[in-house]
């Protein structure tokens, strides 16, 4: 259970190394050559390694998942921005015609300008 929550921590920025206190001492009594224990098919190096290569794969699942969602809100943003876009076009073009009509209303006295 720790290590989900460690996984989730380091998913969240909070990067906590693997532990292996435990195969730390097995490969101390390793190297120990009346130890009983000491021929094993996993021996505790390499069960540090595959801790380290667990945690390493772990990471970059995380890192993969975070910017998926990471390119799915910045892909959602893009689409209503450009959404509004021509709404946004249709309502500045407005506003300057708004703007022309009241800046010529003065001059609607001569002939050739209209209002």
């Amino acid at each position: 259970m720790r290590y989900w929550i460690w996984n989730f921590q380091n998913a969240l920025g909070a990067m906590i190394p693997p532990t292996y206190a435990t195969e730390s001492m097995r490969l101390h009594d390793a190297d120990n050559e009346h130890n009983p224990n000491a021929l094993r098919a996993w021996s505790p190096f390499n069960r540090i390694e595959l801790i380290w290569v667990l945690w390493i794969l772990f990471n970059i699942q995380n890192v993969v998942v975070l910017i998926n969602f990471l390119i799915t809100y910045i892909s959602e943003a893009y689409e209503e921005v450009m959404s509004r876009d021509k709404i946004d076009e249709f309502f500045n073009k407005a506003e300057l015609n708004h703007l022309s009509a009241l800046h010529l209303k003065p001059f609607s006295f001569m002939k050739y300008v209209t209002p």
